[in-house]
Formats: C-alpha cells, structure tokens, sequence
C-alpha cells in the first residue's frame, strides 16, 4: 500500500470504520431491517461516552384507549420515555439512545413497537444496550424507506409493569436537537408521539422546552 493510500484510508469517516470492527451493532440502512440481540460497551467501545449537560430527559406519558383522556376512556399504559443524547469517545459523533421506565404495573398495555425519527440522510448504526438497566428488549430494528424512521419491534410484547433496555442509534452527525419525535404503539393500535432528541447536522445543539424533566451530566451507563 502506498503513502497516498494510506492517508486516505485514515481520512474515512471514524464510525464507518468503528462499524466495521463492531461485535454487534447493525448498520441500518434506508427500507432495510435485522434482528437485534443486544450489545454491551466491552462489546463495541463506541457506543461509550459523556452525555452532554441537559441531554438527558425523562419524558412522562400516557396511552388510552381512544387516545383522549377527557373522554372517560380507559388508561392503558403510563410510564416515562428517556431520551439521552451521548458523545461517543470513539467517534466524537452524537448517538441516541432511548428507554421506557418507571412504568405503572396496574395497566394492561402491551407495547408493540417504539419509532424514533427524523433520521434521514445519515448512518445509523442500531442495537440495545444489553449492560444497562431494563428488563425488555426489542427483536428486531427496521429503517423505513425514506431513512427518516427508525422502529423498534418487541415480538413478545412489552407489558405494562417491565422496563425497556435502552434501543441506541450511533450516527456520523455531531450535533443534536430536541425537535425529534418518538412514537409508542400499543399491539391494540393505540399511541402517543413525544417530542425526543435527534441529530441536528450543521446546527448547534437546541435544548428541550421547559417542562420536560432534564438530568444532571453524568457518564453513560
């Protein structure tokens, strides 16, 4: 290999190269889907890193079942959705992780898939976080034509009362914003569609509207 060649090669994109050495992580691509078995940061170093001040937020929730709570309808899931931006220390780049948590038990929701988007136009390398806090893992991770959708699906169900594993999404963008949406869907079609952290190429970073429950700056876990 000569000089020239070589340079270029160290010029590649750092996560296309971190992809390729990974144990696990599944490069997603437009109107593509895998089966996903989780993944753990001894695994894949990459989806290590700081979480930025104020990206970290805990989102509360409710589902139900007409989607209108004025109505008298029944409550069928309740919980919280965090949505956590961290810094990879591999790649410098913004990945994405998200997770239902404190959920209420009582109810008799069973969630069928969780949609994260906007993520057109980029890479996205996708697994859920196997060392982390959870008890409920998705089976499968698809990517919608477009690009922009990201889905989750948990083919045994996710009841109420269980706890998700974070689903991560590393991308080749450095910047983030609060002007994504998250979409939860119940196996009985009902939903709700939150307002969730995405990449924001080209931007500087924007932080969540007052209301929404931020953490303090810690490492990821």
């Amino acid at each position: 290999m000569n000089r020239s060649t070589i340079a270029w090669s160290c010029a590649a994109t750092t996560l296309i190269a971190a992809a390729h050495a990974s144990a696990a992580l599944v490069n997603l691509t437009p109107g593509t889907g895998s089966a996903v078995g989780g993944t753990t940061a001894a695994a894949d170093p990459e989806i290590g890193g700081t979480v930025p001040s104020m990206a970290d937020t805990l989102i509360p929730f409710q589902i139900f079942a007409d989607a209108d709570a004025e109505s008298g309808a029944a409550l069928l899931f309740e919980g919280f959705l965090q949505s956590r931006v961290i810094i990879s220390d591999v790649t410098g780049n913004a990945q994405f992780a998200y997770r239902v948590r404190d959920v209420n038990g009582s109810l008799n929701g069973i969630i069928a898939s969780i949609t994260n988007s906007d993520f057109s136009g980029m890479q996205t390398l996708v697994e859920w976080k196997a060392d982390g806090q959870g008890d409920t893992a998705p089976s499968r991770a698809e990517r919608s034509a477009s690009g922009a959708d990201v889905r989750w699906l948990y083919g045994n169900g996710f009841p109420a009362g269980d706890e998700s594993y974070f689903n991560m999404i590393l991308t080749d963008q450095p910047d983030y914003a609060f002007t994504g949406s998250t979409t939860i869907m119940l196996t009985t079609g009902e939903s709700v569609t939150l307002t969730t952290w995405i990449p924001a190429p080209g931007t500087l970073a924007m932080l969540p509207l007052a209301g929404a429950a931020a953490l303090r700056r810690r490492r990821s876990n």
